[in-house]
């Protein structure tokens, strides 16, 4: 019995097969990335209960490559404000101490640098509070992940800020929800 088997290695050869593959690899990852879906919400859906009466927050907004991404400001603006519009407070970075018991908001944006205002992107969204464990008869308080949600994609700047803002509906319908 012969068992067919399949090679990459003749398309590679050909300079005009190579540049077929790059667009199909191309827009296999296009077709991945444009699935801009949130993800995490849907996997724990007790994870909105831990947002049951939460008053206030501190937000944090990371960006790695900055330089081709929006800007950190911009990001911290835009969820703050979304954040006071429900009426949640929102304490300054400043205001909170090394120790405080404040949850607290932080926002990733991972930015892959393309060419021409095209860039991979991930963002991601967890919410930190104190939570209480017993450990071999102790009860120890560390601050800890209690809600999360993720997206990825592509494209300019403009599409990282709108899955930001996503993102950020996503955390504020969960947080209407129980409150």
């Amino acid at each position: 019995m012969v068992i067919p088997s399949f090679s990459c290695q003749p398309f590679l050869k050909s300079k005009e097969s190579g540049h077929r593959w790059g667009w199909c690899l191309c827009f296999c990852l296009l077709f991945f990335f444009s699935c801009n879906v949130a993800f995490g919400s849907e996997k724990r859906p007790d994870q909105k209960e831990t947002l049951v009466g939460i008053k206030d927050l501190v937000v944090y907004v990371n960006i790695g490559l900055s330089k081709s991404g929006p800007s950190q400001m911009m990001l911290q603006d835009l969820v703050e404000q979304k954040c006071t519009n429900v009426g949640l407070v929102v304490h300054s970075k400043d205001e909170e101490k090394e120790e405080s018991t404040t949850p607290s908001l932080h926002i990733y944006v991972t930015v892959a640098k393309g060419k021409i205002n095209f860039h991979t992107f991930f963002v991601s969204m967890r919410f930190y509070q104190i939570v209480s464990l017993e450990q071999e008869g102790q009860v120890i308080n560390p601050s800890a992940a209690t809600w999360e949600v993720a997206t990825m994609g592509v494209g300019g700047i403009e599409n990282i800020q709108e899955k930001v803002e996503d993102l950020i509906e996503v955390f504020l319908r969960d947080y209407r929800a129980v409150n």
